[in-house]
C-alpha cells in the first residue's frame, strides 16, 4: 500500500479499535512516503498519548508540534495541540491553541466543545458554559456538549439543570456511558445517592474502560458508605443521649 491517505485511514481505524502500536507501524509506513505529512504526524501525536499518556509526553507533543508547523492553516493540527497540551495540564497554552484552531473553522463544533473542555479545567465556567452552547447550536445533537453541560451546571450548583441535560444525553444516546455518568453524579448532588449509584454501575457496565465512570462510581459508593458510617454513629449518639436522659428523668422522680 502506497497511498498516503488510505494509510491514514487505516491507521486511524487502528487508533479507534485502540490497537496503537499498529496503528503508529501504518503511520510509520505512511511518513516513509510523505516525511512532511502534517496530519500523519498529528494522529501519531495521539497514538502516543493514548498508548502511555505521561510516558511519551515529549515525543506526543513534539509531533503534534511538528504538524502545526508544516501545515499551519490546518486548523485540526491546533485542535490536536490543544488536545494534548490540556491533557498535559497546560491549559493556558492549550486555550491559545484551540482558539486558533476556532479561527480557521468557526463552524466545527468539536472545536467549540474542546474550548468549553479547557475552560471548565481552569474553573472558568461561564466561558465554559458558552463555549458547549455554541457546540450545541453547530450540532444540536452533540452527546458531549450535554455530558458536559450537565457537568457544568452540577459543580456550579444548578442541579435542576444537571439533570436536565444528563437525562437529554442518556435519551439521545441509551448506549453511551458518558450519560449514564453525569446523571449518576447530577443525582449524588442531590444526595440521590442509591439513584447514583445504579446509574454509574450501568455506566460502568457499558464501558469498563471508563476512567470517568470508574472513579465517579468509587467516588459515590465511598460517600455512600461514609454517610451510612455517619448516621449509624449520629442513632448511636442519640441512643446514648435518649438513655441518659431517661436515667436523670427516673432519678428525678425516684427523688
Amino acid at each position: 500500500m502506497n497511498d498516503p491517505y488510505l494509510l491514514l485511514q487505516r491507521a486511524e481505524v487502528l487508533m479507534n479499535l485502540r490497537r496503537y502500536a499498529d496503528a503508529k507501524k501504518t503511520l510509520a509506513e505512511c511518513l516513509q512516503i510523505v516525511p512532511d505529512f502534517a496530519p500523519a504526524h498529528s494522529m501519531l501525536a495521539q497514538c502516543l498519548y493514548h498508548e502511555s499518556k505521561n510516558e511519551h509526553r515529549e515525543e506526543a507533543l513534539r509531533e503534534a508540534e511538528l504538524a502545526v508547523s508544516l501545515a499551519p492553516e490546518w486548523a485540526y493540527g491546533y485542535y490536536i495541540l490543544a488536545w494534548l497540551e490540556s491533557n498535559f495540564g497546560n491549559h493556558r497554552k492549550a486555550i491559545r491553541m484551540i482558539d486558533t484552531a476556532i479561527e480557521r473553522m468557526p463552524e466545527n463544533a468539536w472545536f467549540h466543545f474542546q474550548r468549553g473542555g479547557i475552560c471548565f479545567a481552569l474553573g472558568k465556567y461561564a466561558d465554559a458554559r458558552k463555549s458547549f452552547h455554541q457546540c450545541l447550536e453547530l450540532d444540536p445533537e452533540h452527546h458531549g456538549a450535554l455530558c458536559a453541560l450537565s457537568d457544568t451546571e452540577r459543580v456550579t450548583g444548578h442541579h435542576k439543570l444537571a439533570v436536565s441535560y444528563a437525562d437529554k444525553a442518556v435519551l439521545l444516546a441509551p448506549e453511551n456511558s458518558g450519560g449514564f455518568a453525569v446523571r449518576g453524579l447530577a443525582a449524588s448532588a442531590s444526595w440521590a445517592y442509591k439513584e447514583a449509584d445504579d446509574l454509574l454501575r450501568e455506566a460502568v457496565r457499558l464501558d469498563p474502560e471508563s476512567e470517568y465512570a470508574k472513579t465517579s462510581w468509587k467516588a459515590v459508593r465511598e460517600t455512600k458508605r461514609d454517610i451510612r458510617a455517619i448516621l449509624v454513629l449520629a442513632v448511636f449518639i442519640a441512643s446514648v443521649m435518649c438513655f441518659a436522659l431517661l436515667v436523670n428523668w427516673m432519678g428525678f422522680f425516684n427523688e
